[in-house]
């Protein structure tokens, strides 16, 4: 079976675009808890990058697209890691961000319009990949606590397998392997197409899974809190059903009266 990459790319733009959906909902229903919103602007990010990807088809449009297309993708996993950030409430790595981004952006445009290359700007685009890859899959290692560790641990592995897949097609380019258009049929496109795929589906759960962990982790807490505060109060305290005035609890200072 022959596969068709521009109907592939077209399937991971609507996989995109359904996360997209899912972390706006995400995102209203969990207002006090930071992340979801980078989220959401990873996913779309990603749904515009592979727009821009199939709009290469476009002679009219090639430069514009062949200039904003991987600076967008690269947008969108640094969102992605942004989010990570500050769902564990943690500062942000500025500096190197940015000195990556920067560098990568002014290293792109040299080698488009003065020294155009569509090796250097591939492998460009894939050691900044693989290098935000593990800087996330760090710093979700780092930041994990215990009531989310196992999906923690899911993300790290996810990060690190996406990672890793960019640190292949960067070994493969430095050995020589030939570049050639985006449409073509080739397994030097199609692991970075199956990847934007699959592990933007894991990414998705994994994400989702991590905010309903330490969702569950604050009921919890919040619940003990006040269970606390209710068994030790001196005062008389007691919990009855409204309807029948049945007691349900009761505390320490209610039992002495």
């Amino acid at each position: 079976m022959t596969i068709d990459i521009r109907t592939l790319i077209l399937i991971i733009g609507i996989a995109h675009l359904i996360q997209m959906f899912v972390f706006t909902v995400q995102y209203y229903a969990n207002r006090t808890i930071s992340g979801p919103g980078w989220w959401l602007i990873w996913s779309a990010t990603e749904v515009l990058g592979f727009v821009l990807i199939l709009m290469r088809s476009v002679p009219s449009l090639l430069q514009f697209v062949i200039v904003t297309q991987n600076i967008i993708i690269l947008s969108g996993t640094i969102f992605a890691y942004i989010g990570i950030m500050r769902f564990f409430k943690k500062q942000i790595n500025s500096k190197l961000i940015y000195l990556l981004f920067t560098s990568y952006i002014i290293l792109h445009i040299y080698f488009t319009f003065i020294s155009n290359s569509i090796e250097i700007r591939t492998l460009l685009l894939d050691i900044s990949l693989s290098i935000v890859a593990f800087i996330t899959a760090i710093s979700i290692f780092k930041n994990k606590i215990p009531s989310i560790a196992s999906t923690a641990i899911f993300n790290v592995m996810i990060f690190s397998i996406h990672g890793s897949i960019f640190v292949f097609r960067t070994v493969a380019i430095l050995m020589g392997e030939s570049i050639t258009e985006v449409f073509s049929l080739s397994f030097f496109n199609l692991i970075q197409y199956f990847d934007a795929l699959i592990v933007g589906l894991l990414w998705t759960f994994g994400f989702i899974m991590m905010l309903n962990q330490k969702l569950n982790a604050e009921i919890l807490e919040a619940k003990s809190h006040f269970e606390l505060i209710f068994n030790t109060s001196p005062d008389a305290a007691v919990i009855s059903q409204l309807r029948d005035g049945k007691f349900v609890d009761c505390n320490e200072g209610f039992t002495k009266i």
